[in-house]
């Protein structure tokens, strides 16, 4: 016997086709993903600079309970001690623990690698998606101005801004974002400009789906592989150059430390006190190392012609 309720009846293929389509994506997205976490832990070096990695979130994270006695605390009495038991990466001259300067510094340089990538997300995503999207008068308009910022070079440019605002950590963190968007948007904009010609879109496009959510259920989720390992090559960037700012004098204030900053105090000592350089330097190194690896295991593992596992 038919039934009479009106919702049943008002069932209509195209809303079967959506939900088809948007299980399809899914059960896709999902598959990717399963297959690029296989391919990943198969990468021993990707995995251990995964380690790496989460160890210096980890010293960032908790640095005030793995030196907890600050970064600013000065015992003149035990100043210029070399590495031993009691400091194992020894004392700087005015008695602080360089252990404790160089955790605390972690804290820093993660902050400003979260803060500047996530301000160029917020900001590059929307700029590419809608010139890779809509194209035309919108794609000429954004890509001048993204020419325009290309024009500057990024350090000069962020010097040029803390000339003008002043040292200080938010300002570091306003001059470093400022043009950390532009990659994110013209790798946006390019993976836009491929996938809308997919026959995926079409068929969403068919089924009466909006631009809105062709964008956000179709051409991002595709474009997420590229994008993730962008970021995260992105962030040794940003860690060296706040490094780069921080030994220039035009970075963090004192006493506040980053890895840059102690470079800067500690390089005249380098003759005679080698630990107060080599240290945060090593770290900065460390930094990069296992953040670059990272990427690069993140780019094979997420490759879209690897063979799924």
């Amino acid at each position: 016997m038919a039934s009479s309720d009106p919702q049943a009846l008002s069932t209509s293929p195209s809303a079967d086709a959506r939900r088809l389509d948007t299980l399809g994506a899914g059960l896709r997205q999902r598959s990717l993903w399963s297959d690029a976490a296989r391919r990943f832990a198969r990468n021993k070096v990707s995995v251990v600079a995964l380690v790496l990695v989460l160890l210096l979130i980890g010293l960032a994270l908790f640095a005030p309970l793995l030196a907890s006695e600050g970064y600013d605390n000065q015992v003149y009495s035990q100043a210029w001690r070399f590495p031993s038991s009691e400091h194992i990466m020894g004392t700087d001259p005015f008695g602080r623990d360089v252990l404790s300067r160089i955790i605390w510094g972690a804290r820093i340089s993660m902050l400003v690698a979260l803060v500047v990538q996530v301000s160029a997300v917020l900001v590059g995503i929307p700029i590419g998606a809608i010139a890779g999207w809509y194209g035309g008068k919108p794609d000429y308009l954004l890509m001048r101005v993204v020419d325009v910022m290309s024009a500057f070079p990024t350090l000069l440019f962020a010097i040029l801004l803390l000339s003008i605002l002043g040292s200080g950590l938010v300002n570091v963190l306003i001059a470093m974002a400022v043009t950390r968007w532009i990659s994110i948007a013209r790798l946006v904009r390019g993976q836009f400009f491929s996938l809308r010609e997919k026959d995926f879109v079409a068929a969403s496009q068919a089924i009466g789906a909006g631009n809105g959510r062709i964008i956000r259920a179709h051409l991002l989720p595709n474009a997420l592989s590229p994008l993730i390992v962008n970021l995260t090559l992105g962030i040794p960037e940003a860690i060296v150059g706040e490094a780069g700012l921080s030994f220039l004098g035009i970075g963090v204030n004192a006493p506040m430390p980053s890895w840059g900053k102690m470079l800067n105090e500690y390089l005249p000592s380098l003759s005679t006190h080698w630990y107060l350089s080599v240290f945060p330097a090593l770290m900065i190194a460390l930094a990069m190392y296992a953040f670059t690896l990272l990427g690069d295991g993140l780019r094979d593992a997420l490759d879209p012609s690897a063979q799924p596992s």
